[in-house]
């Protein structure tokens, strides 16, 4: 995300098989690399940078939270513009979204038009709208919102932010803020047993990607 242009074309050809060898200095000696090894090498780098970036990002965003009280809201929507650079607004997102348990709009002012906002959504998984992406294009609200189901593009007139964040209170006032499941089971505590357990382990192969495995509450347990 924040390679230079560089790190960037090293590591395509990398990719590709370019053979170079790069002279790589540290304090006290002279190493050759081939380009992969010393790729290798610079991703970590970059990673780490990204990592301190990102950090420093959600700690500025997490004070004006604070200030603002926007916690207070059922959706946490900032207005990022001046904080956060553009290729971290999804994994910032989505570091909030834990920390909250809710959904997060994060806006950036437009360059170019200092009344349209952009920037990127997310849901939070255990939220409970599950369609993050349907709820806001029905609001009637956005310029658009495009992408995946809970994460997201966005871009809104500077006028419907407000109007926005009032409409999803009003309509989230009884919404508790906590983790919500979806379960596929439940089952009383005295009537869940080793052949069940088996049961479900026994379909473990074929659990992954949008194929869940099974949540289930357990419910009625009797605590001494």
């Amino acid at each position: 995300r924040i390679g230079k242009p560089k790190e960037r074309m090293d590591m395509f050809e990398a990719l590709i098989g370019v053979e170079r060898e790069i002279e790589y200095k540290t304090k006290d000696r002279v190493e050759i690399q081939s380009l992969q090894k010393s790729m290798a090498r610079i991703c970590g780098n970059v990673k780490s940078r990204q990592d301190r970036a990102v950090k420093q990002s959600v700690k500025e965003i997490e004070a004006k939270i604070k200030e603002n009280a926007i916690d207070k809201n059922k959706v946490l929507l900032v207005d990022v513009t001046g904080i956060l650079d553009n290729s971290f607004t999804g994994l910032v997102a989505n570091k909030l979204t834990d920390k909250y348990k809710r959904p997060v709009i994060l806006l950036q002012q437009r360059k170019s038009d200092n009344m349209l906002y952009g920037g990127s959504a997310r849901g939070y998984e255990n939220f409970i709208i599950t369609d993050f992406k349907t709820y806001l294009d029905n609001t009637g609200l956005f310029e658009y919102c495009a992408g995946h189901d809970n994460a997201f593009g966005v871009e809104i007139q500077k006028q419907n932010i407000n109007k926005l964040i009032q409409y999803i209170n009003e309509d989230l006032k009884d919404v508790e803020i906590t983790d919500y499941y979806t379960v596929d089971f439940e089952i009383p505590f005295n009537k869940l047993n080793k052949s069940i357990i088996k049961e479900v382990g026994l379909t473990k192969d074929i659990w992954g990607n949008k194929i869940d495995e099974p949540l289930f509450a357990i419910t009625d347990v009797r605590i001494n």
